[in-house]
């Protein structure tokens, strides 16, 4: 059983991710990421929510927070992260974007951990699959928040979604 974590955990979580993507984009590609929307969707917007990004990569957490924090890629935001990082330029979500997204997940999800160094985390191995934010629904227990970027002239999504370990 999970516990809703608190406004104020929710808020410094949601900090942390957003600074740990900046950081990662901005080291790794001299580029940057704009944030346009912070929310926390319901099932029934989730559903209807337009497929932008056509590959999700997501990393579990355990601890004192269990869960996971993912990043949905619109294909030409995973092509151009994947060129950005590789120097290699693909037209196909190949394993190659799959293995740069996936280290792109990684380096976020560590970045996170590491700004809340107050809480105990063990971090997965990341998982790709090929849905976007609209393939991304969770259980009623869990309130996830979503944060959305322009990258470039395209959109990538971050969501965190944890919940306190019970005491």
């Amino acid at each position: 059983m999970s516990v809703a974590i608190d406004v104020q955990r929710s808020a410094a979580i949601s900090e942390a991710a957003d600074e740990s993507l900046r950081d990662v984009i901005e080291t790794m590609t001299g580029g940057t990421v704009r944030q346009v929307s912070s929310d926390v969707p319901h099932v029934e917007e989730a559903a209807t929510t337009v497929d932008r990004s056509p590959l999700t990569i997501t990393v579990s957490l355990s601890g004192e927070l269990n869960g996971c924090i993912g990043l949905c890629l619109s294909r030409s935001a995973a092509l151009q992260w994947t060129e950005a990082i590789s120097g290699e330029s693909t037209e196909e979500i190949d394993q190659l974007v799959i293995d740069a997204c996936g280290e792109l997940g990684n380096m976020v999800v560590g970045g996170v951990k590491r700004r809340l160094d107050d809480v105990e985390l063990k971090m997965g191995l990341p998982t790709a699959f090929r849905a976007g934010r609209d393939g991304v629904v969770f259980c009623s227990s869990m309130q996830p928040i979503f944060l959305a970027y322009e990258y470039g002239d395209t959109t990538l999504d971050v969501f965190v979604a944890l919940a306190a370990t019970p005491s």
